[in-house]
């Protein structure tokens, strides 16, 4: 299962929705938090968990993600986040030391 993650505006919440829908074929999630203003503008959190199968998939799915001009991040897998904490924990240490 993959996953990506991002902010759009609320306008274009259904839009994604659908799109996701019609490229994932039914077989993906939309995920929405509620709303809040940024810069003026009302803007959503979302996350899209998807089958990675076949591979073009996760492509298409980040197409469709960066055509509404938001910002998408991609969600590391649980696996791998011990890992990442471990090594964001020794840049900070070895910043303190720097400093």
């Amino acid at each position: 299962m993959e996953q990506v993650a991002g902010v759009i505006l609320e306008s274009e919440a259904l839009r994604l929705r659908r799109l996701v829908f019609r490229i994932t074929r039914g077989k993906g999630a939309v995920f929405m938090d509620e709303a809040f203003e940024q810069d003026g503008k009302m803007r959503v959190v979302f996350v899209i968990i998807f089958n990675a199968n076949p591979p073009q998939q996760k492509d298409r799915v980040k197409r469709v993600c960066e055509g509404f001009m938001g910002t998408i991040r991609e969600v590391p897998h649980l696996d791998a986040i011990p890992e990442m904490i471990r090594e964001h924990e020794e840049e900070i240490k070895t910043t303190t030391k720097m400093i």
